[in-house]
């Protein structure tokens, strides 16, 4: 009886399925760094991708076997998996894209707060320094404390300006999107800063669904079905009935065996009339060179068994 498994048709595709997949699911759980930080919107969204890609690989088989209401709704499921897993794959990277603008925004603030305080440390020291020019062209009062106030101002301002020097600059974000969006208003004569806009919402998701339909086709290329045809079974053998061969009489069968059994003995006569006892094995043998030594032996035996002494050619 035949019958269907799946199989890998192309590891190539499966490998490419594969680090898709991988990377679908580290987009997915990037918040998770141990078991305690799994929850069940993670398990979800786990299920959903495998019923998204379970979905894609079962729909053409269906098809084919004429299962129009499974393929539907194997159509339904791979639409559902596919927008969740897309929605959010994209959700969780424009999450990371907005902690780095949220990053680049800090630094931002902090290098102006620092470049801020330079401005107000040296306004400052300026007043500082008119009072003490001021003081010192009277010559009339004492003017070692504005002095000294006027030292450590610039000491103050020796700091601030390390500590800005210091401040990392705020890496530029989306440098990417802010290019395409300046080469597609070059085409386009349209806004760039719109252009912009829509790129960094639609770039996630461009992402995300590239990536959940690359695996789920690469892995629909990788697997398929094959017809397992059992082997055939082979009849049991007929018995074929053995014919045993008739014993053939010592010296061959027909006339020719018995003229071959007269002429032993009729040589074993006139061998026992010439020596006085019966021929032995080796006398046979020595007599008809042709003649197996067994059955020379066997005719030996039984002579002797027979107690013939003398056989001849008329007696026969």
């Amino acid at each position: 009886m035949e019958r269907e498994r799946t199989v890998v048709r192309s590891w190539g595709a499966f490998a490419l399925g594969s680090v898709l997949a991988i990377g679908t699911v580290a987009v997915l759980f990037w918040d998770v760094r141990s078991v305690a930080d799994l929850n069940s919107d993670h398990v979800m969204t786990m299920a959903m991708l495998l019923v998204a890609i379970a979905s894609g690989h079962y729909f053409l088989p269906a098809c084919k076997s004429g299962n129009w209401v499974y393929a539907l709704l194997l159509v339904a499921l791979f639409c559902a998996g596919t927008f969740v897993c897309v929605t959010g794959s994209a959700g969780r990277g424009a999450e990371v894209a907005k902690g780095k603008e949220a990053n680049s925004l800090s630094i931002e603030e902090k290098r102006a707060d620092a470049k801020e305080q330079l401005r107000l440390g040296r306004e400052e020291r300026e007043d500082i320094h008119k009072k003490w020019v001021k003081c010192s062209a009277t010559k009339t009062f004492d003017c070692s404390k504005l002095k000294s106030a006027l030292a450590a101002q610039d000491s103050h301002i020796a700091i601030l300006q390390v500590q800005y020097n210091d401040s990392k600059l705020p890496p530029e974000v989306n440098v990417r999107l802010k290019h395409a969006a300046k080469v597609f208003s070059f085409f386009s004569r349209a806004d760039a800063a719109s252009i912009e806009y829509g790129l960094e919402l639609l770039w996630p998701f461009a992402l995300a669904l590239v990536m959940e339909l690359g695996t789920i086709v690469f892995l629909g290329l990788a697997f398929g079905k094959a017809v397992v045809i059992p082997a055939p079974v082979a009849p049991a053998p007929v018995p074929v009935p053995v014919k045993r061969p008739k014993r053939t009489p010592p010296g061959g069968g027909g006339r020719r065996g018995r003229k071959a059994q007269t002429e032993v003995y009729d040589f074993a006569a006139r061998f026992r009339e010439k020596n006085g006892h019966n021929p032995s094995g080796s006398d046979i043998v020595s007599a008809f060179p042709g003649m197996p030594t067994s059955t020379a032996y066997d005719y030996a035996a039984r002579i002797k068994r027979s107690e013939i002494s003398v056989i001849s050619r008329n007696a026969a």
